[in-house]
C-alpha cells in the first residue's frame, strides 16, 4: 500500500508538470497587426507579406489556499483493535475534521500540509460463554495525521468549478484506551496502529467569490468523502 501511494504521488507530480505545459500552451493568445507600411485597406497585405503577430499570456498569481472541511465517514474506525472471544459493537465517531494550507505557485499545482483529526469509540462485547452478550471492553481511538499535501488542477481551472486530484503522505499519531468494564482497568497490551498516513481524492472547488468558495472530495484514506470551506489569499 505504502509503494502504491507513493507511486501516486510521482505520477502526480509528472502530471502536473505536463498539465503546466498545456495550461502555458493554452494561455497563448494570437493578436494580427496591420503591417506598418500599410497605406490604405485595399494594400494592407502586398504579395508574399506576412502579418505581424504579437503573443501574450494570461496573466497567474501565486496564491496561499487555505481549506477547512469534515470528511465521512472515519476510516480510522478500522484501525481499532480486535480481542479473541469479543466483538465490537457499533461505533461512534467525532471527525474526520480537516485543515490544509497550499501555496499555488502556478496554475495547475499548489503544495503545502494537510491535518486530520477523528475521535472513534466502541464497546466489545463477550461473544460465548455464560457472560455472553456483556460488555467486556470500551474502547477509544483519537488520531492526528500530519501530512504533505499536493493538489494538481485541471480542466478550466479560473472557471467557476475548479476540478483537481489531491494526493497527500504523512504520519499518524495515536492516543488510544481500552478500558476494562469490569474493573474500570486500562489494557496497556494494545498494539499501536501503523504511523503511516495518506490520503488519495478526487474533488472540485466551487467559487463563491473571488477569495472565497466551497469543495467538495471523494477518495480514500483519512476520509471517503468531505466538503467544506476553502478562501484564497
Amino acid at each position: 500500500m505504502k509503494k502504491g501511494i507513493l507511486l501516486a504521488l510521482f505520477i502526480s507530480a509528472g502530471f502536473s508538470a505536463l498539465m503546466a505545459q498545456s495550461n502555458k500552451n493554452r494561455g497563448r493568445i494570437p493578436v494580427y497587426k496591420t503591417p506598418s507600411n500599410s497605406s490604405s485597406v485595399n494594400n494592407s497585405y502586398q504579395r508574399g507579406q506576412v502579418p505581424q503577430r504579437t503573443i501574450r499570456y494570461n496573466s497567474f498569481e501565486p496564491s496561499v489556499n487555505i481549506s477547512i472541511g469534515y470528511g465521512l465517514p472515519s476510516v480510522d474506525e478500522k484501525r481499532m483493535a480486535d480481542f479473541f472471544g469479543a466483538n465490537r459493537g457499533n461505533a461512534s465517531q467525532n471527525g474526520t475534521w480537516m485543515g490544509s494550507i497550499d501555496y499555488r505557485f502556478s496554475r495547475s499545482t499548489s503544495l503545502g500540509v494537510m491535518v486530520t483529526h477523528s475521535n472513534v469509540s466502541a464497546p466489545y462485547y463477550i461473544n460465548s460463554g455464560a457472560n455472553y452478550g456483556d460488555a467486556y471492553v470500551n474502547g477509544q481511538q483519537k488520531n492526528t495525521a500530519v501530512m504533505i499535501n499536493m493538489v494538481n488542477y485541471f480542466g478550466n481551472t479560473n472557471g467557476a468549478v475548479n476540478p483537481y486530484l489531491r494526493t497527500a503522505a504523512g504520519v499518524n499519531i495515536w492516543d488510544q484506551t481500552y478500558t476494562e468494564v469490569a474493573n474500570g482497568k486500562p489494557m496497556d497490551y494494545v498494539t499501536e496502529p501503523g504511523k503511516f498516513a495518506y490520503q488519495a481524492s478526487l474533488g472540485a472547488q466551487i467559487k463563491l467569490s473571488k477569495n472565497a468558495g466551497l469543495f467538495l472530495e471523494a477518495g480514500y484514506g483519512k476520509y471517503i468523502a468531505a466538503g467544506g470551506l476553502t478562501f484564497s489569499f
